[in-house]
C-alpha cells in the first residue's frame, strides 16, 4: 500500500515549484517468513522551475531530499534475492535540467 501527494504551484514571475512525498506502507505477509515482511519508508522530493522567455525551462530538483536510508520493496520481500540483489534505496540526488525548443 502506498500514499502519494504533492503540493505544486507559481512562486513568482516564471518561477514555480513541487514538493511531493511517496509514502510506503508496512506490510506483513500472512503465511510467509518473517524476514521477507517489508518495512515501509517515506520520501520526499523537492523541484524548483523556472520558464524564462527565451532561453527555454529550467528545473532544479532534488530526489530524497531528507537522505533517507532505505532498502527497496523488491530487496525486502522477494524470498529468492541473494546478497548481490539486496540493495538500498538511492541517497539524496541533485538534477538541473535545461529544456529549449527550437
Amino acid at each position: 500500500n502506498r500514499l502519494n501527494a504533492y503540493i505544486q504551484g507559481p512562486i513568482f514571475g516564471g518561477l514555480s515549484g513541487r514538493v511531493q512525498m511517496s509514502h510506503l506502507f508496512d506490510r506483513h505477509f500472512d503465511g510467509g517468513l518473517p524476514k521477507h515482511d517489508f518495512s515501509g519508508y517515506t520520501l520526499v522530493d523537492a523541484m524548483v522551475f523556472y520558464q524564462t522567455d527565451n532561453l527555454g525551462r529550467f528545473t532544479l530538483a532534488v530526489q530524497n531530499l531528507l537522505n533517507k536510508t532505505y532498502v527497496t520493496y523488491f530487496s525486502q520481500t522477494a524470498t529468492f534475492v541473494t546478497n548481490r540483489d539486496y540493495v538500498a534505496g538511492r541517497g539524496r540526488a541533485i538534477t538541473l535540467r535545461w529544456q529549449g525548443s527550437f
